[in-house]
């Protein structure tokens, strides 16, 4: 048995040479084999230079060179196969369809918009639900909360309620668990800080994934980020060679 490390994390933007230099070594450092980075900043003309210097492959969706994108990191020697991939055209989301050992997986890296709009989850779980794997690891920037009471202190206790309606009701209907809460079922911890003009903090970085993987998940962690008001979201996923 081998463990695959899975993170998440917002980089606040990837445009400046000098950060994404640190910030791809510090991931390095972490050994990680699977990232999911929001707000990269990118653009088509930068791809195969990010790329030359991560090492790997990276699969994106562009925002603005000042807003939005996503970006997929793959570790160069991690065993994982890339069969097809998805991205929208606004920065939003990058669906993988991936086997690593002896299963199949849907990797699907999600930065949520700002306001409450429900049509854009309601996009990209269509997007997911086209792939046919059972095995759905969805995780980084949701601009939400699931649960107002246990993911959020400080501000006002409220969320895009319309999207959470969305994305829970879509957890039940598939068996998606929050793997983090479900790991640590009273605990608050916190992924998205802002101090002035008071502390607020929410948990609006996380990780669904489908409940038979849920045991296979043997750590989550919520670690500082680098650089950024975000923290790392990390997952050790059990695989078999």
């Amino acid at each position: 048995m081998n463990h695959t490390q899975v993170v998440s994390l917002n980089v606040r933007g990837l445009g400046e040479y000098s950060k994404r230099k640190e910030v791809f070594y510090w991931l390095h450092k972490q050994k990680c084999d699977i990232i999911y980075l929001q707000e990269t900043h990118s653009s088509k003309q930068v791809e195969n230079i990010w790329r030359t210097q991560w090492g790997g492959d990276i699969f994106y969706s562009h925002g603005e060179t000042n807003a939005r994108g996503v970006a997929t990191l793959i570790k160069k020697s991690s065993p994982i196969k890339v069969k097809n991939h998805h991205s929208d055209l606004c920065g939003r989301y990058v669906i993988l369809d991936v086997t690593i050992g002896d299963k199949d997986y849907t990797l699907a890296n999600v930065y949520g918009p700002n306001d409450d709009k429900p049509e854009f989850f309601l996009d990209c779980i269509a997007e997911i639900e086209n792939l046919p794997n059972d095995n759905r690891i969805i995780g980084g920037d949701f601009n939400l909360v699931l649960n107002v009471f246990f993911d959020k202190s400080g501000g006002r206790m409220v969320t895009h309620e319309k999207s959470q309606e969305v994305l829970l009701a879509w957890m039940q209907e598939t068996d998606l668990v929050d793997i983090w809460r479900h790991q640590h079922p009273t605990e608050k911890k916190f992924t998205w800080f802002k101090r002035n003009p008071q502390i607020i903090q929410s948990r609006l970085d996380f990780f669904l994934v489908s409940f038979g993987l849920s045991n296979l998940i043997d750590k989550s962690h919520i670690l500082p980020g680098f650089k950024t008001d975000h923290s790392l979201i990390k997952l050790s996923l059990v695989t078999v060679e």
